[in-house]
């Protein structure tokens, strides 16, 4: 399977439409050591998980700070994604490598 390439734009408009459908993607940590992980993630939790949550919800816009939340499917809690270290992302279509943004 080939792999595609689309830049970070492309790559958060393809997430936002997933609809809750499972995907892979592969990310640079923020903090140093700046490790790269991998995660299984969605963007909707389960039922069950929804059903369990209290709280006012977050003090900030995560979409101010680049960070995009989703639902980690191994550790199954809510985490963050910090968009600008997006390396690449897995879907049942296969491989897309995101590209950083060139400057004008």
């Amino acid at each position: 399977m080939p792999i595609i390439s689309m830049n970070l734009d492309e790559c958060l408009t393809f997430i936002r439409q997933t609809d809750g459908r499972p995907f892979r993607i592969e990310f640079e940590k923020r903090t140093p050591p700046h490790e790269l992980r991998v995660m299984n993630a969605t963007t909707r939790a389960p039922e069950q998980a929804i059903a369990s949550m209290s709280g006012t919800g977050m003090a900030y816009d995560p979409n101010a700070k680049g960070l995009m939340v989703v639902w980690d499917l191994d550790k199954e809690s809510w985490r963050m994604i910090p968009t600008e270290g997006i390396k690449r992302i897995h879907t049942a279509g296969g491989w897309a490598a995101v590209l950083p943004d060139q400057p004008e």
